[in-house]
C-alpha cells in the first residue's frame, strides 16, 4: 500500500478517536472550579502529528473541529451571535471546507440570518440564543 494512503487512513482513524474522546470521558479537575474540564481529545492528534508529520496532524485537527461543529451545531454561542468580527475570523479558518462568508450579510446580521454566499458549500447562520430561558425551563422540569 502507498505511504500516502496509509497516512490518510491513520489521519481518519486518529481524528475519529479524537472526536470520541472529546464527546465522552470528561472530568473535573480536583481543587479547581467545576467549569474546568479535562479531556484527552487532542492526544491522538498529537500522536498523529509526530508519527505522520505536521500536515497530517493539522488535517486531523480540522477534521475533529468540523466533526464537533456538525455534532454540537455551534462554534461560538452568544459570542458569535453578537460579534461579526469573531464570526468572520472563525469562518475564514474553515474556508477549506468551502465556507464563503458574505461580508455584508455578516456585518448586518440581525436575529436568525444567513451569513454565507449563495455559492458557499456549507451554509452558516447566526442563530440567537437565550440561555436564561433554557436554564429556567430545565430548572422547572427538574423541580416537577
Amino acid at each position: 500500500m502507498d505511504k500516502r494512503i496509509k497516512k490518510l487512513v491513520l489521519t481518519a482513524l486518529f481524528s475519529a478517536m479524537s472526536v470520541l474522546l472529546y464527546l465522552f470521558p470528561k472530568f473535573s479537575l480536583p481543587f479547581f472550579p467545576s467549569f474546568l474540564e479535562m479531556n484527552f481529545s487532542m492526544l491522538p492528534l498529537m500522536i498523529l502529528g509526530f508519527a505522520c508529520g505536521a500536515m497530517y496532524g493539522g488535517v486531523g485537527v480540522l477534521l475533529r473541529f468540523a466533526s464537533n461543529l456538525i455534532i454540537e451545531g455551534s462554534i461560538t454561542a452568544g459570542v458569535g451571535e453578537n460579534n461579526a468580527n469573531i464570526r468572520h475570523d472563525v469562518l475564514n479558518k474553515l474556508k477549506v471546507l468551502g465556507i464563503k462568508v458574505d461580508e455584508e450579510l455578516n456585518q448586518n446580521a440581525k436575529g436568525e440570518s444567513l451569513i454565507t454566499t449563495s455559492d458557499s458549500k456549507i451554509k452558516a447562520y447566526v442563530i440567537p440564543t437565550d440561555e436564561e430561558v433554557m436554564i429556567a425551563r430545565d430548572t422547572y422540569s427538574f423541580a416537577k
